[in-house]
């Protein structure tokens, strides 16, 4: 009942504030098991990371070099599935060149 009448008392102002209790029983709490939850990061923390893809999946990198990688740019992908496997491979071979040469690996 006192949280009605103080209610009604502040909304003339606009301006709501709530009873102590309510901090206490409400608040307080919530606040303590965030802070208690994020001070502990041994749950929160990623697993791992691996150098294996997960199975199923196959790597894009070998961890070395730019051995298989080639471009397109932003062409329609089409012109490649429409070429001969010759015309391909001499695509791969001048998009590699171009990436070798503006590309490099250092540290794996």
């Amino acid at each position: 009942m006192g949280f009605q009448k103080q209610r009604r008392r502040e909304s003339k102002s606009s301006r709501i504030t709530l009873p102590t209790d309510f901090y206490k029983k409400r608040v307080l709490p919530l606040v303590l098991a965030l802070m208690i939850g994020c001070a502990q990061p041994d749950g929160l923390t990623a697993p791992p990371l691996s150098d294996q893809p997960p199975e199923g999946f196959i790597s894009l990198f070998n961890g070395e070099n730019l051995d298989g990688w080639f471009g397109h740019g932003t062409e329609d992908p089409r012109v490649l599935w429409a070429m001969t496997p010759e015309e391909l491979e001499a695509h791969k071979d001048s998009t590699r060149a171009n990436i070798r040469e503006h590309w490099s690996i250092e540290d794996g």
